[in-house]
C-alpha cells in the first residue's frame, strides 16, 4: 500500500521553482585556434605548374656539326650558349664571324622564334565533411615571331631587319556565369549581345580619349572620330565585356598602336573553374534507409579562345584612316578568332544506387559558344542543354537454360542499362545592327537500352537498341529518326 507524500507548508509547487540557467561560456583562444585550423585544413591539396619553352631558327648556318652540334674550327659556332638553350640573339656576331652565309640571295627562310607558356593551377578543397570542391585554373599562350634579315655593311649590326610578324594564340578560363541564364529577347538574341551593342560607345570614347589622332565627334552617329560602332576594336571589347557582364567603363584597353607587337592584348590571370561533389546527404535517415549511396554533383567551365592574331606589318604610325573613316591599329583582325565555350557539365547530376542494386540517375548539362566573326561583322550564339534520365539493374548468377560449356552451365551477372536523353539545341547567327538569323536547331531525343553478359573471361555478349528522334526547329529542315539493335559478341583474344 502506497503512503501519502507529506509536503511542508513552506515548500513551493514545482512550477514555481527557480530554476538554474547555464551561464553563457566565452570563447576562449582555443576555440580561435580550432576554428583557425578547421579553415587551414580545408585545403587539401594545391598545385602551380608554369612552363615555358623557347627556340630560335637561324636559317644559312654555314657552319659543320662537330661536338655537340658546334663547329670546333669556327670558334664553337653557333656558341655554347645556343646549343643549351640561350634564346639571346646571335645573328649579328654570327654574321660577323662569319657563321651564316651572307648572300642575300640564298637567303630564303625568316628567322624564327617560338614561345609557348602554359600555366597551370589546381587545388582541392573540403569546407566541410563530405563536400568536395576542385579548382583548376590554366592559360596557354603561344608565340610565333617571323622576319627577313638583308645583308647591309652600311649599318653597325651587318645586317637590316624587315617587318617582324607577330602571331600569337591564347586560351584562358574566365568566369562568363553572370550571362549563362540571360533571358532571350524576341528577336532571338540574347540579352548579352544587346549589353555588347550599348557597350560600343563607351569603348569607343574611352579608346578616342588614349588616341591623340582621334579629334571631334561624328555628329551624325555621336561616335568619336576614327572609333565607329564596326571598328573592330571597338567591337572586340564591347564583346569581352558584355559577355563577361562587366562594366565597358572599367573593362582593362592596352594600347595597340605601337608597330611590330601585339603586347597587353591578352589577359594574364586565370579565373578558376570549378567541380563540386557533394555525398553528406548519405547520412540522413530517409536517405539511408531507402540507398546505398545518394551523391550530388555539379561542374562550371568557361574558356577564352583567340586564335590567328597578328600584328599589321603594314602599319607604320598611328594616325592613319582606312576606307570607311577608321583609325588603323597594329592588329590585323582578318585572320583574329575569338570565341567562350562555357560548359555546365554537369549543371546538376543525382547519382543514385537502391538498397535493391538498382541504379539510376538524373543529369542537367548545359553549354554555349559564343564567337565574334570580324570580317562578317557578325555574332554567332550556338547553345544547347541536355537533360538525361538513366536506370540499371544486375541480375545476379542468371543460368541460361539448355546452353553448357565443358559440361558447366552458364552463370553469370546481366548487366540491364536504359538511358533517354533529351537534347535542345539553337544556333543563331546576328549580323551586327541586324535582325538575328536562327540557322540550325532542334529537339534530339536519344534512347539507348543495353544487356550486356558475360560467357566467360574471353566472351562477352551484348544486346542492344539505340533509337535518335530529331526535330528540327528551321522550317527548311526535316524531321528524322534513327535506330539500330541487334546482339554483339566480343572475343578478347
Amino acid at each position: 500500500r502506497s503512503k501519502p507524500v507529506k509536503k511542508s507548508a513552506n515548500q513551493k509547487p514545482d512550477s514555481l521553482k527557480t530554476k538554474k540557467i547555464p551561464k553563457r561560456q566565452s570563447f576562449t583562444g582555443k576555440d580561435v585556434l580550432d576554428g583557425s585550423l578547421r579553415v587551414l585544413m580545408m585545403l587539401r591539396s594545391a598545385s602551380i605548374n608554369y612552363t615555358e619553352n623557347n627556340g630560335t631558327f637561324l636559317p644559312g648556318f654555314m657552319g659543320e656539326t662537330e661536338l655537340g652540334g658546334m663547329d670546333l674550327s669556327n670558334s664553337m659556332a653557333p656558341g655554347l650558349g645556343f646549343v643549351f638553350g640561350d634564346q639571346r640573339d646571335i645573328l649579328e656576331k654570327g654574321l660577323a664571324n662569319n657563321w651564316f652565309n651572307s648572300n642575300d640571295y640564298l637567303i630564303t627562310q625568316q628567322v624564327a622564334k617560338t614561345q609557348r607558356r602554359t600555366l597551370n593551377a589546381r587545388a582541392s578543397i573540403e569546407p566541410f565533411k563530405r563536400f568536395k570542391v576542385s579548382l583548376t585554373a590554366t592559360r596557354n599562350e603561344t608565340m610565333n615571331e617571323n622576319f627577313y634579315y638583308q645583308i647591309d655593311s652600311n649599318v653597325k649590326k651587318g645586317f637590316t631587319e624587315g617587318a617582324r610578324q607577330n602571331i600569337k594564340t591564347l586560351s584562358i578560363t574566365i568566369n562568363t556565369m553572370k550571362t549563362s541564364f540571360s533571358k532571350k529577347n524576341s528577336d532571338g538574341s540574347s540579352a548579352a549581345y544587346k549589353k555588347m551593342l550599348d557597350n560600343r560607345l563607351v569603348i569607343a570614347q574611352r579608346l578616342a580619349s588614349n588616341n591623340p589622332a582621334s579629334v571631334g565627334t561624328n555628329t551624325t552617329t555621336s561616335y568619336p572620330d576614327g572609333y565607329s560602332k564596326t571598328h573592330e576594336e571597338v567591337l572586340l571589347y564591347s564583346f569581352l565585356a558584355a559577355y563577361q557582364d562587366k562594366n565597358a567603363a572599367d573593362i582593362s584597353l592596352p594600347n595597340l598602336n605601337s608597330p611590330n607587337t601585339t603586347k597587353g592584348l591578352f589577359k594574364r590571370i586565370p579565373i578558376p573553374n570549378w567541380r563540386l561533389n557533394f555525398n553528406a546527404l548519405n547520412t540522413l535517415p530517409f536517405i539511408k534507409k531507402h540507398f546505398k549511396s545518394f551523391t550530388l554533383s555539379h561542374s562550371y567551365s568557361s574558356i577564352l579562345n583567340m586564335n590567328g592574331v597578328k600584328n599589321d606589318i603594314n602599319y607604320s604610325a598611328n594616325g592613319i584612316f582606312d576606307a570607311e573613316g577608321d583609325l588603323l591599329t597594329n592588329i590585323d583582325y582578318t585572320t583574329m578568332d575569338v570565341s567562350i565555350k562555357e560548359s555546365y557539365s554537369p549543371l546538376i547530376k543525382v547519382d543514385m544506387k537502391f538498397k535493391n542494386s538498382v541504379l539510376a540517375k538524373v543529369e542537367v548539362k548545359k553549354s554555349r559558344t559564343i564567337g565574334l566573326d570580324f570580317g562578317g561583322q557578325a555574332v554567332t550564339e550556338n547553345s544547347t542543354w541536355d537533360v538525361v534520365v538513366g536506370a540499371g539493374y544486375t541480375i545476379k548468377d542468371l543460368v541460361i537454360p539448355n546452353i553448357k560449356i565443358k559440361g558447366k552451365s552458364i552463370k553469370s551477372n546481366l548487366n540491364l542499362r536504359a538511358d533517354i536523353s533529351v537534347k535542345n539545341t539553337r544556333l543563331t547567327l546576328i549580323k551586327i545592327d541586324e535582325t538575328p538569323q536562327p540557322t540550325s536547331g532542334g529537339l534530339v531525343t536519344a534512347i539507348k537500352i543495353s544487356g550486356d553478359y558475360i560467357i566467360s573471361k574471353k566472351v562477352t555478349a551484348r544486346i542492344f537498341y539505340d533509337q535518335t528522334i530529331n526535330t528540327p526547329f528551321i522550317q527548311t529542315s526535316y524531321p528524322s529518326s534513327t535506330s539500330n539493335g541487334g546482339l554483339s559478341i566480343r572475343f578478347t583474344l
